[in-house]
């Protein structure tokens, strides 16, 4: 990103065009296709050729790095959220806990 921005890091959260976010696919796609950037092998199974590297893997790792990235995101710290289907499973399970609690306290 980088290279294509032709900075070395941002005060502020990087923001790429289109045709940027392309580039950059493009980049780290032939990087990852000649070996030059780690994929494991599982991976290398699933996107075998170059055209699915570019086309489903390299677009979710640039837009990782510009989310996580210190130097990309603005110096900001990053926190993940759990997806949003996560969240009630969660709430369910300790409503069912304290539940539990609350039937063990009764009895006792």
């Amino acid at each position: 990103m980088f290279k294509v921005l032709n900075i070395e890091s941002s005060a502020t959260a990087i923001e790429l065009s289109k045709e940027q976010f392309h580039q950059v696919c493009d980049i780290v796609s032939e990087s990852i296709w000649s070996g030059e950037t780690f994929m494991s092998e599982r991976a290398r199974e699933k996107y075998n050729t170059l055209l699915l590297i570019r086309k489903t893997y390299a677009g979710g790792l640039v837009n990782n790095h510009l989310r996580k990235h210190k130097a990309l995101n603005g110096g900001t710290k990053y926190v993940s959220t759990p997806p949003a289907y996560v969240l009630p499973r969660a709430l369910e399970l300790a409503l069912d806990e304290a539940q539990g609690l609350q039937d063990i306290d009764q009895a006792v």
